[in-house]
């Protein structure tokens, strides 16, 4: 399947929907740039290429097998400790607050240190046993809360342990914490030492930052900056190249007005992010905190557009370095966007519960630590995956983004709707328009730049 897409001024595109390639078609009286051949040779040419582009990858859609899982689980090299679930703050927005169904329970645990050590004995055999040679030069931990760092002892001694462990010493290790950034002062020096990267969490100025606040409901902007000014000031080279920052977009803040706001008073960009649409309680609330999807979506990204278009277009991008190794004529996926659990992390909660990822849901579990070790039921996290997944299957074969699909079913609890809408679902009308708008943007950025 083809198309000619018209941009205008006599510019049109040719796109192959099979096999994503995307070729200047010009008029018949033109002439592409200084060539001396004929705008008819050009096309012939162009048309035997957009002809093989028509014989590249089918998709085909496969339920998950138990291998797969184990395969994913021996080659994690990202470990993720919610090391406390208490918090110094009490955000207005927070996940893990009023607004959300996440606070069933009491959130005042610490995790303990047998919790800890099972899993890093767990994955420790793997790391050294089991994983390619050349997959074993880095592993990733990750330390999340609550606020990581109101358990400083527990990452003490999780650092501690992994050093003194003989059989990975050949792997490097790098460390990472996301925090609310107002304990900072009082572990800097431990944090410099071992070479952590820090995300913390900020809105923008002071009334981006307001819905961040205390337990007293006092706002922790003044603490915030001036923790990290001190940092920027103190360790100016770790500040530079370990500390990131994260936002949350609010009805309070715009994409503009955060990157300019880092910029201007770090030498930084934020990574932003809309506000959690998984397992919402108050949807009032919810929504009144919320930036309008409109208001999102005019703010234009050039990174973003850029992504988007290789990701959706260009038949160039990849979910994992494994997927390289596929028969490059048959792409075999999952419907959505969801991962092969553990391909990318795992997440230990301080409850010891197990789950895929970070950013879902705590009803989620897939595993549990117990006082025999890690406890993983294959089978069972099999089914559960295929099951979901197969409500999917139609839906996804009729979308032209299925190949580049992010959506996690994981994410968000109206996927476990028999009634459920896809809001990502393109169909061909969406596709074309969506590349009209992207090459008319990459074409203006590029004028642009031929004007410096």
């Amino acid at each position: 399947m083809s198309s000619i897409i018209e941009l205008g001024e006599d510019i049109s595109y040719k796109y192959s929907f099979k096999g994503k390639r995307l070729i200047y078609w010009p008029q018949e009286e033109n002439y592409i740039g200084n060539m001396e051949a004929s705008v008819e040779r050009y096309k012939s040419e162009l048309t035997k290429l957009y002809q093989s582009a028509n014989d590249d990858e089918d998709i085909h859609f496969i339920a998950m097998d138990s291998q797969m899982i184990q395969k994913a689980i021996d080659l994690t090299n990202q470990v993720i400790f919610e090391v406390t679930e208490k918090c110094n703050l009490s955000c207005t927005y927070c996940a893990l607050g009023s607004t959300y169904k996440n606070v069933s329970v009491e959130r005042c645990r610490n995790m303990d240190w047998q919790t800890a050590k099972s899993i890093l004995d767990f994955y420790v055999q793997k790391w050294k046993n089991d994983r390619p040679k050349k997959f074993k030069k880095f592993c990733y931990i990750g330390f999340h809360g609550g606020e990581p760092l109101l358990n400083m002892k527990l990452i003490k001694r999780i650092i501690s342990y992994i050093e003194k462990k003989e059989e990975i010493k050949e792997l490097n290790f790098l460390y990472s914490m996301t925090t609310n950034g107002t304990l900072l002062h009082k572990h800097i020096e431990y944090l410099v030492e071992k070479n952590f990267i820090l995300h913390v969490s900020m809105d923008g100025d002071r009334e981006m930052n307001s819905y961040r606040v205390d337990k007293n409901g006092k706002e922790i902007y003044d603490d915030l900056y001036h923790n990290l000014k001190i940092i920027q000031s103190k360790y100016p080279q770790f500040f530079k190249e370990n500390v990131e920052f994260l936002s949350v977009a609010t009805n309070k803040n715009t994409n503009p007005g955060i990157t300019s706001f880092f910029n201007k008073e770090f030498d930084k960009n934020s990574e932003i992010h809309l506000l959690s649409s998984t397992m919402v309680a108050d949807y009032e609330e919810w929504e009144s905190m919320r930036r309008k999807k409109d208001d999102t979506k005019s703010e234009k990204n050039d990174n973003k557009y850029l992504s988007d278009f290789l990701r959706l277009f260009s038949g160039n991008f990849y979910n994992h370095y494994r997927s390289l190794l596929d028969n490059p004529k048959t792409v075999n996926t999952l419907p959505t966007g969801t991962c092969i659990p553990f391909t990318h992390r795992v997440f230990i909660t301080a409850r010891k519960d197990i789950i895929a990822c970070e950013r879902i849901g705590f009803e989620r579990k897939l595993g549990r630590v117990s006082d025999n070790g890690v406890e993983l039921d294959l089978i069972s996290i099999r089914d559960f995956y295929n099951n979901t997944l197969a409500k999917f299957k139609l839906h996804c074969e009729r979308c032209f983004k299925k190949e580049a699909c992010t959506v996690c079913f994981l994410t968000n609890e109206k996927y476990f709707d028999e009634s459920f809408t896809c809001e990502d679902f393109y169909p061909v009308s969406h596709l074309k328009r969506c590349i009209k708008e992207t090459v008319n943007f990459l074409r203006e950025r590029a004028g642009k730049a031929n004007n410096y």
